[in-house]
């Protein structure tokens, strides 16, 4: 007599399979994580002079059109990124795991410029939200451990679902399928940035180490 369960526990696995194969495609994702120290978190933040809003980015292959990164650029009381399994880090910004402290707009360029290069660009999408609701998504950021590698567009998702309005967003391991369900929320505004796009005083390569070093 068959096994009425065989076939459930047979897609499961291969389902786990699947995910193991696929994580290797995410490897724009990488898995450092720092921890400064709250009174240098402290002394980094910079204050958001302008509306409350909250920014996906989406870092896509311009041959393959595959997502390859997701982040967030939340503008509070004060400007963070979460980064979850980010690689990026210079002296000018203070991290808590995968949240980025002291995101001045020149450094919101240096990011957006270590991301869009000669083989890759990226799709920002902002919503506007109110300070309570921004202030959420940041408390919500500084709440999530470390992702792991492959993992930045389900931890990126899971912070925009917090958000009120958001919850039906597609918990999705693609940051391409992400950026599609969150650009169908009404008031969504999205564009493109090329590196032909960034200054060159603000374009960076990825050194030895795996850091941002500046263009040259």
């Amino acid at each position: 007599m068959p096994d009425p369960h065989g076939s459930g526990r047979a897609s499961g696995w291969l389902r786990r399979l699947a995910l193991l194969l696929l994580l290797p495609l995410f490897a724009a994702c990488g898995d450092e994580t720092y921890w400064d120290a709250p009174e240098v978190v402290a002394r980094a933040k910079f204050p958001n002079g302008a509306d409350t809003t909250v920014t996906l980015l989406t870092v896509v292959h311009n041959r393959t059109g595959n997502g390859d990164h997701s982040a967030l650029l939340i503008s509070g009381s004060h400007r963070v990124i979460y980064d979850p399994a980010g690689t990026f880090d210079i002296p000018e910004v203070a991290r808590r795991g995968d949240v980025l402290y002291g995101i001045s707009p020149a450094v919101e360029t240096v990011y957006l410029g270590y991301h869009a290069r000669d083989s890759h660009h990226v799709v920002a999408q902002t919503l506007a939200l109110t300070p309570a609701q921004a202030e959420a998504a940041i408390a919500a950021a500084e709440s999530k451990l470390p992702a792991g590698p492959g993992l930045c567009a389900v931890r990126t998702g899971a912070v925009l679902r917090s958000i009120p309005g958001l919850e039906r967003l597609d918990p999705t391991l693609f940051p391409r399928r992400l950026s599609e369900s969150f650009g169908a929320v009404a008031g969504v505004e999205g564009r493109s940035i090329f590196a032909e796009d960034i200054p060159a005083a603000a374009r960076t390569r990825v050194g030895a180490a795996g850091a941002p070093v500046p263009a040259g």
